[in-house]
């Protein structure tokens, strides 16, 4: 272990030890002075075994922090000094309420009264979408988290609003950053969509799916499990279970409308397009399953508020692995591709997922995955994961 150097000074009628960041202690005598240095030391070396006795867990995390670190080039000291900014900031960083209502109150003076409503509504749809009350601002600003949210919000609504909320929290983050609440303007780091870009069609092959499947089981929480089920067998947009109208009202999709079809409702999603889509066997069991876990029965919306896309990311951050990526619309686009194989029907496929025969033609009937695969696909039920865990072990 590398010893700290004391320097003892001559100090007056005495003597005083340098201890580091800026600081002395006094001592009257020479000896004294040396007593202080080597109490130091002791509690120096007593760190240092504490520190070697930290938990596994703990020693496993800082060893792969340093191993990362290794990979990208740097050092953990590097590592650290990057990050001290953003933890001062996170202490002092206030509730996003707080600093919107903050923000607001601000704005008054300087603004007319139909921008400043505006802005207020878009920002309260942010704040709305955190999945507490007390998210701090640098938490809601981390930038995968805040690209998440307004990818909801251009799915939810429009390429356009998507830039206009995005304009109004570069706004705010800015004059955060001004305030020290933040480190960074995080909206640089986040892209804007032109009218009219559309994403690739990403479809997970049938292990991926079971891989998810299983974390979702291991780690179970109802919403999640429900929207994942709901979206992968039975090809659901991410906002047909929550939707806001435009007189600010929210609509949810109720267990009460999935029995032997998901009967989505014209008040759900952007299409406002209301249509059946059937409960198959492999969703029928998923249901089951989660009927089961929740003693038996299921009531009330399936999600409960729009603040769970924010808590679903923060799960997948938490829980899924790098190489599972779920990307938009990949559970979607995952039904759609082997109900296709599995029907042979285009168009009885488009109705059930609301689009026109030409789009499903065009995302999903490309010859990229194999009847094989979709049997395994529809295959994935809670028994067939259950006896796959157990071989494995």
């Amino acid at each position: 272990m590398k010893e700290l150097q004391y320097n003892i000074r001559e100090f007056g009628s005495g003597y005083r030890v340098y201890v580091g960041n800026g600081k002395y202690r006094k001592a009257a005598t020479k000896l004294a002075a040396e007593n202080i240095v080597a109490e130091l030391q002791l509690a120096q070396k007593i760190r240092g075994q504490e520190m070697a006795k930290i938990s596994a867990p703990l020693l496993a995390e800082l060893l792969k922090q340093y191993e990362r670190c290794t990979e990208a080039g740097t050092t953990l000291e590097e590592a650290v000094d990057h990050w001290v900014p953003l933890f001062k900031a996170r202490t002092k960083s206030l509730p996003l309420v707080d600093a919107v209502n903050e923000y607001l109150e601000e704005a008054k003076g300087r603004l007319k009264p139909p921008t400043l409503r505006d802005k207020k509504q878009r920002l309260t749809t942010w704040v709305n979408a955190q999945p507490a009350k007390d998210t701090t601002v640098v938490d809601a600003c981390d930038v995968e988290i805040l690209r998440g949210f307004l990818d909801d919000e251009r799915e939810r609504t429009s390429d356009r609003n998507h830039r206009n909320i995005w304009l109004v929290i570069s706004a705010f983050c800015s004059w955060c950053l001004r305030r020290n609440y933040l480190t960074e303007n995080p909206c640089r780091r986040v892209e804007t969509y032109t009218r009219g870009s559309h994403d690739e069609i990403a479809v997970f092959l049938p292990k991926q799916a079971s891989a998810l499947l299983k974390i979702a089981v291991e780690n179970y929480d109802r919403e999640v499990l429900s929207y994942l089920v709901l979206s992968l067998f039975g090809g659901l947009r991410p906002h047909e279970f929550i939707t806001q109208d435009k007189s600010a009202v929210w609509h949810q999709l109720d267990w009460q409308a999935i029995g032997k079809d998901i009967v989505k409702g014209t008040r759900l999603g952007k299409t406002r397009k209301a249509r059946r889509i059937p409960v198959g066997p492999t969703l029928l069991k998923w249901i089951q399953f989660i009927r089961k876990k929740e003693g038996g029965k299921l009531t009330g919306p399936v999600v409960l508020n729009y603040s769970f896309y924010q808590r679903f990311r923060r799960w997948k951050r938490a829980f899924v692995p790098d190489s599972i990526v779920i990307e938009k619309d990949v559970l979607r686009h995952s039904y759609g591709t082997y109900r296709v194989v599995k029907l042979g029907e285009v168009g009885k496929v488009a109705v059930e997922m609301g689009n026109s025969e030409a789009t499903v033609r065009s995302h999903y009937l490309n010859g990229e995955r194999s009847t094989r695969e979709a049997n395994q696909f529809w295959a994935l039920t809670p028994e067939s994961l259950k006896k796959t865990t157990n071989s494995g072990q």
